[in-house]
């Protein structure tokens, strides 16, 4: 084997896999508007893609919301009062947002932009991969109100409902606004805050030595 190349695959299926695991976003997302998560066959399967959607009891413990920007028609469910959807030709980035919003956005190249126009809205809870070492995910978490660390791996489900897969990897839900911050402390995980309100007058309190530390 030369440069750690996999024994037994062929030399053109090598630099193509080695690419999609680690610089390219999944192929075949018809547009930033793409919704739900795309998860990318393998390469044996043609790049074919598969729609993947947030398990509905997940929505239904955070809701309800009144805006999901980044949906399909065929969804399994309705995650929102209001829906932008894809493949009606209609472009969640470029619409404008109100209330409360549900973002499960595709996975790719342009989640910062939907992930940052979530945060500049301010009101909502977003469902990512817990990519703590990328770039958008450092600057997202950054500006989170909080950040809860889901517990396992979802297990995502296709449009008719049924169960697709076991993500390949740990999931995280970041909230903006008060709310959501409440929210997302009912799904088990770990919780990071980092951008700590101050507490209301009446619950201020001098600091013990111990609290100090």
């Amino acid at each position: 084997r030369k440069n750690g190349e996999r024994r037994g695959m062929p030399a053109r299926g090598r630099k193509k896999a080695m690419n999609t695991e680690t610089t390219s976003p999944p192929s075949g997302l018809a547009s930033p508007s793409c919704s739900a998560f795309f998860a990318c066959d393998s390469v044996t399967h043609e790049g074919q893609t598969n729609t993947w959607f947030t398990p509905q009891e997940i929505v239904t413990t955070l809701g309800p919301f009144d805006l999901d920007p980044c949906t399909q028609t065929f969804r399994p469910y309705d995650t929102a009062a209001r829906h932008i959807c894809e493949d009606a030709g209609e472009c969640g980035l470029a619409s404008k947002w109100e209330g409360r919003v549900w973002l499960n956005p595709p996975y790719g190249k342009a989640i910062p932009k939907w992930l940052g126009k979530l945060a500049d809205h301010g009101n909502g809870i977003a469902l990512a991969f817990s990519r703590t070492e990328t770039a958008w995910g450092q600057a997202m978490i950054g500006r989170a109100d909080a950040v809860n660390f889901l517990k396992g791996r979802i297990a995502f489900i296709r449009k008719d409902g049924k169960p697709s897969t076991n993500a390949g990897t740990g999931s995280m839900l970041l909230a903006f606004g008060r709310e959501n911050v409440e929210a997302i402390k009912r799904l088990p995980g770990v919780i990071f805050m980092q951008n700590v309100r101050p507490l209301a007058p009446a619950d201020n309190k001098t600091p013990t030595k111990q609290e100090n530390v």
